[in-house]
């Protein structure tokens, strides 16, 4: 019992010089890593810190092999810092004073770029890249726990607030973006880049269902823009950004007038140019826009909405304005902008749907099915991709693949959609088409079901048309409805094939009625419900 009482005191001493000893050596291991990232060693300083981490968590450890890791090019870098994060934050809910670590700065503002690769065009405008369509309200939640812990153990600093800000702006809670940007403004002083990023969560809260909070923020935003360009009136981004507002405002004048001078301070703005078009596009100077998207593609050559309104304006006016050769050009010419645009963002439902729509206008109807299809893996319920695919199939006379897809079109449409009348019409016209095919080869029985059911599909249309054109009446204030040439030639177009249908089906009665309402629908006709 001496002995061991004797001895006990001296174990504890080694153990304790022991510990001591392994903790010095990690030291000296993260100082070795500093030092290799420092001269550009980066594999080295890897290395040495896996050896650090192989002994326990740690959350410096964990930064500086995200730093060596990003030089390298390694995703995993993103990891690390969302570990480290996770350390500082578990820290921080003992002692958020003993969780200050010098290092943190450095650790949240790479943990949100990396989280955020999109941050460069929401935020400095200078230079899009096309968006993480990864990142949303629940990764901005994600996200945003870090940076609260961040905010807590610096509840004086003006930086993390900043980094909430612009997180909340991404993940769409504006409010709170605004409220955080308000904050850096009281602790740091008038920053002119955190009033135009106000000046952005502002601008969104325009769309609040709440008209009074919605028209606060119409003043608001505005005021934070005028503050900005009065603090550098040398910056692009501030009038850009008010371009913007003004855009949003139904202000087209003074959204041109912004978007010119953003050029005039910086002629390669890629996103000034891309809106530039859009207002000119709109005001029928389509030329113009062209130009002003050739130069936006120029300037970022990875633009991927360009592409796509280039390819737009070049397949839906030079189908209208020009000829048949044009028109074909047209087509090569927005194939090549929509391929650009996929390869970019192959999630695109509205890229494949052009691509598709260009496709099918070439005669290429086996790649328009499979554009159509892809669309339709991008969102499974896009009723224009299904009634465009059910189209396509109609002219391969694919007749089963054909009503299919135009009936999944009528069933993933609200009712109340202007498009939904005419998915029942194309249904019943290929029936019809597949009727008389089936009539010429002798097929009687199997062409009068195919009529019947066109009839069907008439008669959908015939109320649902009729309902668009009493409610777009009642919006242009028409009461009695008077019929526009438009309306009226729809409405005759409608009635001749469900005659035609009547008439294949010998019923007399029925086709007496209609003739009867063919001549009374004409341009200036009231159209009675």
């Amino acid at each position: 019992m001496r002995i061991s009482a004797y001895l006990f005191p001296l174990f504890l001493s080694l153990a304790l010089f022991s510990l001591a000893g392994c903790g010095g050596a990690k030291k000296d291991r993260l100082a070795e890593a500093r030092a290799c990232i420092e001269s550009g060693e980066y594999e080295a300083a890897v290395s040495l810190l896996d050896e650090s981490l192989a002994s326990g968590p740690d959350a410096e450890a964990l930064w500086l092999r995200a730093k060596a890791r990003e030089a390298l090019g390694d995703p995993q870098a993103a990891a690390d810092l969302e570990r480290a994060a996770a350390l500082v934050a578990e820290a921080a809910k003992e002692d958020p004073a003993a969780a200050d670590r010098p290092f943190l700065d450095d650790l949240f503002a790479r943990l949100f770029r990396l989280r955020c690769p999109f941050d460069r065009s929401e935020f400095s405008a200078r230079s899009y890249s096309p968006p993480d369509l990864s990142f949303g309200p629940q990764d901005a939640q994600r996200l945003g726990a870090f940076l609260t812990a961040y905010e807590r153990i610096r509840p004086n600093d003006a930086r993390p607030k900043l980094l909430l800000g612009k997180c909340c702006l991404l993940g769409g809670y504006h409010a709170q973006a605004y409220n955080y940007f308000s904050a850096c403004l009281r602790l740091a002083g008038e920053d002119p880049w955190v009033y135009k990023w106000r000046g952005d969560a502002a601008r969104r809260l325009m769309d609040s269902d709440d008209a009074r909070l919605a028209g606060r923020m119409r003043n608001r935003a505005l005021d934070n823009y005028n503050r900005a360009i009065e603090l550098d009136g040398r910056e692009p981004a501030f009038y850009y950004a008010r371009g913007l507002y003004y855009e949003y405002a139904g202000r087209p004048d003074k959204a041109l007038e912004d978007l010119k001078r953003a050029l005039q301070l910086d002629p390669g703005f890629a996103p000034a140019h891309f809106d530039m078009a859009i207002l000119l596009r709109n005001t029928g100077r389509v030329e113009q826009a062209l130009e002003h998207l050739s130069s936006c593609i120029e300037a970022d050559p990875d633009f991927p909405d360009a592409y796509f309104q280039r390819a737009y304006i070049y397949f839906a006016y030079n189908r209208r304005l020009k000829g048949v050769s044009s028109f074909r050009r047209a087509c090569e010419l927005a194939r090549a902008d929509l391929e650009k645009l996929l390869s970019l963002m192959p999630y695109s439902y509205d890229g494949w749907c052009l691509y598709g729509d260009v496709l099918r206008w070439s005669n290429d109807l086996e790649a328009a099915a499979r554009a159509f299809r892809k669309a339709l893996e991008c969102d499974p319920r896009g009723h224009n991709a299904w009634y465009r695919l059910g189209d396509v199939y109609g002219l391969m006379r694919k007749w089963d693949d054909c009503y299919a897809a135009l009936t999944r079109a009528i069933e993933c449409c609200d009712d109340l959609d202007p498009q939904y009348y005419l998915y029942w019409f194309t249904r019943g016209k290929y029936r019809q088409i597949a009727a008389r095919s089936f009539a010429g080869a002798g097929e009687i029985e199997r062409a009068a079901e195919l009529h019947r059911q066109a009839v069907a599909d008439f008669e959908q249309t015939w109320r649902h048309y009729k309902r668009l054109v009493f409610h777009q009446a009642a919006r242009e204030g028409r009461n009695p409805v008077t019929l526009t040439a438009d309306e009226a030639e729809n409405l005759r177009c409608i009635l001749s094939l469900w005659t035609a249908s009547c008439r294949a089906l010998g019923d007399e009665k029925k086709l007496k009625e209609l003739l009867s309402l063919m001549g009374n629908y004409r341009r200036g006709a009231v159209l009675r419900d």
